[in-house]
């Protein structure tokens, strides 16, 4: 199988389950494909707030799975999310876009969010960095 040239990972939760799964994608997609776009839709906003990203939880479903899940996710020494996004931008071919009216209903501005955010955009541009994209995951 030949590898994506332009991946596009959109992330539309502030779950640590699903945030989590995206950055690990962006991370491995860094070190083979020739650009890697993360767009960050409303639902995902939030876990890209300066001090959230290392305090995200769980999603309600896996939460509930059993009393001692969230336990064993947080004591299995996971990377930390800011440190897979650093990683991803550290390949150099990496972005990070947030949604801007997202922020906007959120009451945030640009500078409440993580500095590893590269740029705020709205949705055509997200749709053109989807439609140049080889392969396009959603999360």
């Amino acid at each position: 199988m030949a590898t994506a040239r332009k991946v596009a990972i959109c992330v539309n939760s502030a779950a640590l389950d699903q945030v989590y799964s995206a950055l690990i994608m962006a991370a491995a997609a860094s070190a083979v494909a020739e650009r890697v776009d993360v767009c960050v839709a409303m639902g995902g906003v939030t876990a890209f707030v300066k001090g959230k990203i290392e305090k995200l939880d769980l999603a309600c479903e896996l939460s509930a799975l059993d009393a001692g899940f969230k336990k064993r996710v947080k004591d299995s020494n996971y990377v930390n999310p800011l440190d897979l996004i650093r990683q991803a931008k550290d390949c150099g071919n990496t972005r990070f876009f947030v949604c801007q009216p997202a922020i906007d209903l959120f009451g945030l501005t640009r500078a409440d969010l993580i500095g590893e955010v590269d740029e705020v955009i709205g949705a055509t541009a997200a749709l053109e960095i989807a439609a140049e994209a080889d392969v396009t995951l959603v999360y």
